[in-house]
């Protein structure tokens, strides 16, 4: 798929760098959204050059176990906080609070791995109870 993605986009900047040269400096609106739509896809490009680089990066396993015991005890702990914090706002009847905190209880493993830059690939890995 990202071999796809970067052909298409290769084509159309070919396309593009033909109409900016045709169009020259005339400074008109066309001009500026092909120039604008030109640095879109150079980013674009980049991003998907850098996640090939990734995966084809050797995996550091020892790394990658650290991480993985890391995540499980961040959760974990976590997860203690915010059944804690449950508990106190329904034992106060405050079942709006409580409410929001059941729901943070689904993203705990999500935002753990945000927080911490790991990949969101360990939670698959873990038995989270």
């Amino acid at each position: 798929m990202s071999d796809y993605q970067l052909r298409a986009i290769d084509k159309r900047r070919a396309e593009i760098e033909q109409l900016i040269y045709a169009l020259a400096d005339d400074g008109s609106y066309r001009l500026q959204e092909l120039r604008t739509e030109d640095n879109l896809l150079k980013q674009r490009r980049r991003v998907i050059e850098n996640a090939i680089k990734d995966r084809s990066a050797p995996i550091d396993q020892s790394a990658r176990e650290r991480d993985r015991r890391f995540l499980e005890a961040s959760i974990k702990e976590r997860r203690a906080n915010i059944t804690r914090a449950i508990e106190r706002a329904e034992s106060t009847g405050d079942h709006r609070e409580a409410r929001i905190w059941r729901e943070e209880l689904l993203n705990v493993p999500r935002s753990i791995c945000a927080e911490n830059h790991l990949s969101p690939d360990l939670i698959e890995e873990i038995s989270i109870p």
